[in-house]
């Protein structure tokens, strides 16, 4: 949830001008937006401050209308409030993701809890607003919201290569006609079948854990939504904390925003933690408590998000059995990844 600031928009037809350096440095985008209220001050007010800063806006008076317009082509990211009759917000999300899982949704409301935040999460919503919106940190969620559709379109044209047998002679190459290979190939197939299972890959380096990694979320059912690979041993502890988790705005000196982490970007589709063997114990313990409890944190933030369907692969060439026993590698998470180990023999093995 946006967090309020001392700036926000109290009268709902003033529109405060005032920009963010990133809106200001920032081009318009080509974005569609559907705003959906059935409160027609609160519609034309931030159908209007969208509209100057260049997006494309249309606006509907309930879910129903909302629908229709999309039905029509029209709308990349809707923005709706939670409190309306016939069909409420919440509803209108599910809808939405149902039956057009590329628009992004962005819920608004003047009486908010903590579970009705957790609901609008659950129903498949980006980010979450309450009246009055503040208009910069509206736009500022565009801009993002804008960076994640982006690598969405970017899995799915990955995805249609490979369908068009783009990829299919490296496929081949990899696996090719020997025992090893048809067994690798048999158990990535299993692990793609079973979406909410934890798998660990290992290997020596080299190997194609990432390809694997890769051919199990292309072969399973939420191969539409996005793969996104973290190398845990290039990246700094705390750099990778803010990469795993996000953060919020003025969590840390130059904070100026929130930032949407890896948990969150990548939805319900396949995050590949590489290298994990490299990871700190601190990095460990908070990693920990996501595969557990399926939640986390931004830093910064107080509020509890959900992981939701997320799978979760770890990869690495380490022994993580020796480095349990040295106390180098947490014991509970490694049996956490071990539900699905997956070895990966070299290519030698597999002439």
């Amino acid at each position: 949830m946006a967090r309020k600031s001392s700036r926000e928009i109290d009268n709902p037809n003033r529109v405060d001008d005032t920009t963010s350096t990133m809106e200001t440095r920032d081009q318009p985008i080509a974005l569609q937006i559907l705003v959906v209220d059935d409160e027609a001050v609160a519609c034309e007010s931030i159908s209007y401050y969208l509209g100057q800063k260049g997006f494309a806006v249309k606006t509907a008076a309930g879910g129903r209308e909302a629908l229709r317009i999309l039905r029509e082509g029209f709308g990349d990211i809707v923005i709706t409030d939670i409190n309306m009759p016939a069909m409420n917000g919440l509803e209108l999300t599910r809808q939405v993701r149902r039956n057009f899982p590329d628009v992004e949704i962005m819920l608004i409301t003047g009486f908010s809890s903590e579970e009705t935040v957790l609901q609008a999460l659950k129903a498949g919503a980006a980010d979450f607003f309450k009246k009055p919106v503040n208009m910069r940190e509206l736009t500022a969620a565009l801009y993002r919201c804008n960076r994640y559709r982006a690598l969405k379109q970017e899995n799915s044209r990955l995805r249609d290569a490979a369908a068009k047998g783009t990829r299919l002679a490296e496929e081949e190459l990899y696996f090719g006609p020997s025992p090893p290979s048809r067994k690798l190939r048999e158990e990535l197939e299993l692990a793609a079948a079973q979406p909410g299972v934890t798998v660990l890959l290992t290997g020596e380096s080299g190997t194609g854990k990432e390809l694997c990694a890769r051919f199990i979320h292309a072969h399973g059912r939420r191969r539409k939504e996005p793969f996104i690979a973290v190398n845990c041993a290039a990246i700094p502890e705390t750099l990778l904390e803010r990469e795993l988790f996000g953060h919020e705005k003025g969590a840390f000196t130059d904070a100026r925003e929130r930032v949407l982490g890896v948990f969150e970007l990548a939805g319900n589709g396949t995050v590949l933690l590489d290298e994990i063997g490299e990871m700190t114990l601190a990095a460990q313990t908070r990693l920990l408590r996501v595969v557990e409890n399926r939640t986390f944190r931004r830093l910064g933030g107080t509020r509890e998000l959900i992981l939701g369907e997320c799978r979760l692969i770890a990869a690495t060439n380490r022994n993580l059995e020796a480095r349990v026993a040295a106390g180098e590698f947490r014991q509970d998470l490694y049996y956490r990844f071990q539900v699905l180990p997956i070895r990966v023999p070299p290519l030698r093995e597999r002439k």
